[in-house]
């Protein structure tokens, strides 16, 4: 319809009209006006990209070393407080310190994996470290959880961003959640790497850096 132009506008025809020469009555060509077909639209789901799995002890170091500010202390900080702390805890279990310094290594990676951080992590560590430490990274999640559950006064040691978590990891286990975690082989490694984690939070801590713990990262690397 015609009347809907801006006053002193001129409108030129829509280029999405093509015409199409068609014969008449009478074997003359009239020109008609031919509607494009509508573009389909791809509703199909955008899988985000994913980081590919550590092939390197220098690929996970580099990541490692992640200097942004997070749950009080930086990244790096917390990483290396909580290896030190487990390295104290369980000198002979390195395993145990290494899952430490890896546990929240999905959270530094980038493109940030989707979904939870602890099995993500798992997943980026298990063909470089093995099965345990990636294992040990899987359940620290859980592991408070199962603290929440079990301990009500733990809340009280859980950092406001790790309080805020929470909620999204699922709050307390239930009764069948609490009974699997307990069955678990590595329950009370998981619960030591949680305490460790929920202690590695010291603005100013003074622990060994990253160049300390290459040799254990290579003795457990499968390259």
């Amino acid at each position: 319809m015609r009347g809907f132009g801006v006053q002193g506008t001129t409108s030129s025809p829509p280029s999405t009209v093509r015409p199409a020469n068609l014969p008449a009555a009478g074997g003359t060509s009239v020109t008609r006006a031919v509607e494009p077909r509508a573009a389909r639209c791809d509703t199909s789901p955008v899988t985000p990209p994913q980081p590919r799995p550590f092939g390197t002890v220098d690929e996970l170091l580099t990541v490692l070393d992640d200097r942004r500010g997070g749950d009080v202390v930086t990244a790096l900080d917390h990483h290396l407080q909580c290896a030190a702390l487990l390295a104290l805890d369980a000198p002979g279990d390195v395993d145990l310190q290494v899952a430490g310094l890896v546990h929240d290594v999905a959270s530094s990676v980038q493109p940030r994996p989707s979904g939870d951080h602890a099995p993500a992590g798992a997943d980026l560590v298990r063909g470089l470290l093995g099965d345990r430490v990636a294992d040990l990274v899987a359940g620290h999640v859980d592991a408070k959880r199962y603290l929440v559950t079990v301990e009500p006064a733990y809340r009280l040691v859980l950092s406001e961003n790790s309080t805020a978590t929470l909620v999204l990891q699922g709050e307390a286990m239930g009764t069948d959640e609490l009974a699997a975690f307990e069955r678990a082989p590595l329950r009370e490694d998981w619960v030591r790497l949680r305490r460790a984690d929920d202690r590695a939070k010291v603005v100013g801590a003074a622990v060994p850096g990253l160049a300390h713990w290459r040799p254990k990262l290579e003795g457990l690397a499968r390259c």
